[in-house]
């Protein structure tokens, strides 16, 4: 199976100089992806953990909310989504140009949606505590990464 990694030959200068920069870019962006894939992956834990943990969780996030069929259902339901994507983020560090096309739906719908949750968290009208700043914060983190993902990989891309 052929190889989808460019071959810069040696023998023209020209080439020589864009090499070491898209490494850079493309290593960047492999670490990017392998940090936030090995983060989403933990998210394995709470879509199994037992459900005390959950309802003692939820009771120190939000107290007062119970923990019925769909909280337990959503909580356990978004885990394992975040997992799904950390494990599909982890196999595209492995070859970025080979998954380029995964890469940019994953960072342009990472920075759309969070950038779009971090808006709507801070202008909605909850009391204003640690959980809105927490959500807040990481909705916009996730949009900061889908933006990072999206400009890494069109640099490295480029040359």
């Amino acid at each position: 199976m052929p190889s989808t990694e460019r071959i810069v030959s040696s023998d023209n200068p020209s080439d020589a100089g864009h090499r070491p920069v898209q490494n850079r870019w493309f290593l960047g962006l492999r670490v990017l992806l392998w940090v936030f894939g090995v983060s989403g992956l933990m998210a394995a834990v709470p879509a199994v953990m037992p459900r005390s943990w959950l309802v003692a969780a939820v009771a120190h996030a939000e107290p007062g909310t119970p923990v019925l069929l769909l909280v337990e259902y959503l909580a356990r339901s978004l885990s394992a989504m975040y997992c799904l994507l950390g494990g599909i983020m982890c196999l595209c560090a492995m070859n970025p140009l080979r998954h380029a096309p995964i890469i940019r739906w994953l960072g342009g719908f990472a920075a759309l949606s969070g950038a779009a949750s971090c808006i709507l968290i801070l202008f909605a009208h909850y009391q204003e505590n640690v959980v809105v700043w927490l959500l807040a914060f990481d909705a916009g983190l996730i949009g900061l990464f889908g933006a990072a993902v999206l400009t890494m990989q069109a640099i490295a891309s480029r040359s």
